[in-house]
């Protein structure tokens, strides 16, 4: 298993396996070092997925703006991260305003750090 695969369960049963894009993996290590980067893919995986509300039935597709968002706001500062994150998980609508991808929803694939 990938370090950026993590299995979700409901009670004992697996409901679905989530995976980071591969674009959100490279933003990952280009923004943080490489002692960081586990746990960064592990924060994003397990508390900024379909853990966030509102984001429950999303793809990884459709997950990698929010992720992004997180990425960005950062600016590869742990400290940020983990306040990013708290802010995708009170209102995911207000991190994207944040980041700059909130009103056009395809913002997040040209951005690059």
């Amino acid at each position: 298993m990938r370090i950026t695969e993590c299995l979700l369960f409901v009670g004992r049963t697996m409901v679905s396996k989530m995976e980071l894009s591969r674009k959100t993996e490279k933003v990952v290590k280009l923004m943080f070092g490489s002692d960081e980067v586990g746990e960064v893919e592990q924060i994003l995986i397990k508390s900024c997925s379909n853990t966030v509300p509102g984001c429950r039935d999303w793809s990884e597709e459709s997950l990698e703006r929010v992720w992004l968002s997180v990425l960005k706001i950062s600016e590869g500062r742990m400290e940020d991260l983990r306040k990013a994150v708290a802010l995708a998980n009170t209102d995911y609508r207000d991190l994207l305003m944040s980041a700059g991808f909130g009103h056009d929803p395809e913002a997040h694939k040209r951005w690059y750090p």
